[in-house]
Order: structure tokens, then C-alpha cells, then sequence
């Protein structure tokens, strides 16, 4: 029912490749519109930002990098295991970094992905005879960043459209 609706709010613009809507709770809510053109996407985005769409308005921005078929359709397309692979304890990351490092190349995972949930969370520095205090997951920013800093490598506008609606009912 979400996918039809919005094809038929976005196909005024121009031809929509794909519409990928997802029902996690982390995704809940939020839809990519993959258009053929870039300049549909442009013309989507400033048409319908703010657009009431069940009975909220839409906020538009577009995606962070290509879609797969985006990148099919530009030739860089390069396959990802959908499995995340465990990272390896940092010791041994660094006794084998130089060897990982070239075998790595374009496929490897960006330094400011979430952590695996087996890694211990970090604990804050607290007062002696006073339990630690753990700050909800969200609050607690990647390795090497500072908390509301955008990840290195942000990328220029995309094809894809990434778009926060509320959730179905």
C-alpha cells in the first residue's frame, strides 16, 4: 500500500526505477524513490518537501550514496556480502593491518559503521565507591568522531531520494 502511494505521488516527475520500503523498527517509516534521472530526483525533492503524506509532512533529502541499481546502470557496481563480517580484536588488526589493508581495497567497511553488538560498550569515567554510568546507545558516538560530527567521505547528491514518512497503520 506504501509503495503504491508513492509511485503515485513521485511518478509525476519522471520514471521511478525502484521504490525500497522497509518494515524494521529501525527503518520504520522512511522509503528510498530511485529515479532514473538525477534531475527527476532534484525536481521530486524541491516539489514535494514538506508535502503532507498521511497526514505528516514529508521530509526529502537525497540518499547518501548510489543504489544498486544506480550503480548497475553507471558500471561501479561492486557486491556486498549482506552478512556484516566480525572484526577482528585490535591487536590482531594491527600486527596484520599492512597485509588487510591491500587485500581490502574499494570493498572495505568504512571506519564510522556501528559497532558489533559482541564489543563491550564503553564506560564513562565515574567517581570512586559510585557505579559506572552507561549513557543510552544512541549517545555514545563511533570510535575517533565527536558526537554530531559527519562521517569522513560524505558524498554529493544521489539519484536516490530518501524520504521519512510515519508508519504505516
Amino acid at each position: 500500500e506504501l509503495k503504491k502511494s508513492l509511485y503515485a505521488i513521485f511518478s509525476q516527475f519522471g520514471q521511478i526505477l525502484d521504490i525500497l520500503v522497509s518494515r524494521s523498527l529501525k527503518m520504520r517509516g522512511q522509503a528510498f524513490v530511485i529515479f532514473k534521472e538525477m534531475g527527476s530526483a532534484t525536481n521530486a525533492l524541491r516539489s514535494m518537501q514538506g508535502f503532507p503524506f498521511y497526514d505528516k509532512p514529508m521530509r526529502i533529502q537525497y540518499a547518501k550514496t548510489d543504489s544498486d541499481i544506480i550503480a548497475k546502470m553507471k558500471g561501479t557496481f561492486v557486491e556486498r556480502d549482506r552478512k556484516r563480517e566480525k572484526r577482528k580484536p585490535k591487536g590482531q588488526e594491527a600486527a596484520g593491518g599492512k597485509k588487510s589493508a591491500g587485500a581490502a581495497g574499494a570493498g572495505a567497511v568504512p571506519p564510522f559503521c556501528l559497532r558489533q553488538m559482541n564489543q563491550a560498550p564503553r564506560l564513562l569515567h565515574h567517581m570512586a565507591g559510585q557505579p559506572p554510568y552507561m549513557p543510552p546507545p544512541g549517545m555514545i558516538p563511533p570510535p575517533g568522531m565527536t558526537p554530531g560530527a559527519i562521517p569522513p567521505g560524505a558524498m554529493p547528491p544521489q539519484q536516490v531520494m530518501a524520504g521519512q514518512m510515519p508508519p504505516a497503520q
